[in-house]
């Protein structure tokens, strides 16, 4: 990272696009853009996401918010479920819209006066950046062109979405290529980055606190991307009596648990306290 942050003497302003396909990538490229921030004070950003402002760390005037999606990623029914029709279905009106909206992006980041687009990992971001002219840098561990093209066997209408995807990709400056990736290859200039991740301000007590958690058992965080997860048997978690479980979802599940708190700061609020199953 201390390469790229170098080579960033010019700029003045950096155009981030975040995929709408959970919070993952949000969280990962919001601590980039905190440390970032805290070498090159002359930075401002404008970000192109989905995920709400709480995600991003960097609370002051220098990060505008734009909320919009640009990517499609993989629709779900729940964290253990993809809807295959409906993700093609939406890639398809992309498609469509494509010509459309990667000028529209283009326009827009000529307005705004980016000097380098991020992008994690939307493939429309690149393609705009392109047409702009302005120079591209891409962070993440898989890109959609490897998903899709892995489900163009199950169903070959992957396939054209795959090909876009790449294509964008593409014409990346630069891929920063995080741990436990997939085949990236697709990007012609890789630098390989230490792991990306956000570090709780809060001490163990502080947190559990924070939670509405007074005991200091074992606890177990149960998320999947802030999805939910209707199809996994909850009630299996009462075998560990002791065990206290916290997950993202926005209400607990039907036949939970008592023992299972949804309580996640900014996403859900206290649904029950521990009790015994």
């Amino acid at each position: 990272m201390r390469r790229v942050v170098r080579s960033l003497t010019p700029l003045r302003r950096v155009a981030v696009y975040v995929s709408s396909h959970g919070f993952g990538h949000a969280v990962r490229v919001g601590e980039v853009l905190g440390k970032l921030a805290e070498r090159r004070p002359d930075v401002t950003f404008q970000v192109c996401a989905t995920a709400p402002r709480w995600v991003f760390p960097l609370a002051d005037e220098r990060l505008t918010l734009h909320e919009r999606s640009t990517d499609v990623g993989m629709a779900q029914h729940h964290g253990l479920s993809i809807d295959f029709e409906s993700t093609v279905a939406r890639l398809d009106a992309l498609e469509d819209e494509w010509e459309e909206r990667a000028s529209s992006e283009a326009i827009w980041l000529r307005e705004v006066g980016a000097a380098l687009v991020l992008g994690d990992i939307p493939p429309l971001a690149f393609d705009a950046a392109r047409r702009a002219g302005v120079p591209a840098i891409a962070l993440g561990n898989f890109s959609w062109d490897w998903i899709y093209r892995n489900y163009a066997d199950r169903d070959p209408r992957f396939l054209r979405h795959a090909d876009r995807a790449a294509q964008s990709y593409a014409s990346a400056s630069r891929l920063l290529r995080l741990p436990f990736h997939a085949d990236m290859s697709v990007f012609r200039s890789i630098v390989d980055l230490p792991l990306v991740a956000r570090r709780s301000p809060l001490g163990r007590a502080e947190a559990r606190r924070a939670i509405g958690i007074e005991t200091d058992g074992p606890l177990v965080l149960v998320g999947f991307g802030g999805l939910g997860f209707p199809g996994f048997d909850v009630s299996r978690l009462a075998d560990m009596p002791n065990v206290q479980f916290v997950t993202t979802a926005k209400r607990t599940p039907s036949g939970a648990s008592s023992r299972i708190i949804s309580a996640i700061p900014g996403y859900g609020s206290v649904a029950s306290r521990q009790c015994s199953p």
